[in-house]
């Protein structure tokens, strides 16, 4: 099978660029245009501390802060492997609570002991209970509007 040529990959040496192989058709090296472009990326996908809108809060404070307003340990449900519904509740509410402070679905997953598609799918479930149960969603916004308090100085 023949792609054409403007799909080839090829090297190109990019001053100040991580990435060094693009497709040919692409923009050429990425931040080439933007020299601020391949941090901003880093800064979303979580490797440089302060990827979140509140500055430097770290994931391991939203779980402490999480752990005292809800009265439950963290690892207790983060370690179960099939956990039942109450523990699941707890996990969905710590995946919208860590997406509302702007953590990526791949940090959320890490600190759960998951891939990203799990807290892809925590998400998802928040949303549903979110529009179907009036308890789940006052105790939701009672637990963004505590964690806000103690975590935004």
């Amino acid at each position: 099978m023949h792609i054409p040529g403007r799909f080839s990959v090829h090297r190109q040496e990019c001053e100040g660029s991580r990435r060094s192989i693009r497709s040919h058709g692409g923009r050429g090296c990425e931040g080439s245009e933007n020299p601020g472009l391949s941090a901003q990326k880093e800064v979303g996908r979580g490797v440089f501390p302060g990827d979140n809108h509140h500055g430097s809060i770290d994931i391991e404070e939203v779980i402490v802060v999480f752990e005292i307003i809800t009265g439950a340990e963290f690892n207790a449900f983060r370690d179960q492997k099939r956990a039942d519904q109450h523990n699941v509740v707890f996990k969905y509410l710590y995946a919208a609570l860590a997406r509302h402070f702007r953590f990526s679905f791949p940090q959320i997953g890490r600190s759960l002991h998951r891939d990203h598609t799990s807290a892809i799918h925590y998400l998802k479930r928040h949303n549903v209970l979110m529009n179907e149960d009036e308890d789940y969603a006052s105790h939701y916004k009672n637990l963004t509007y505590h964690a806000e308090v103690l975590l935004v100085k």
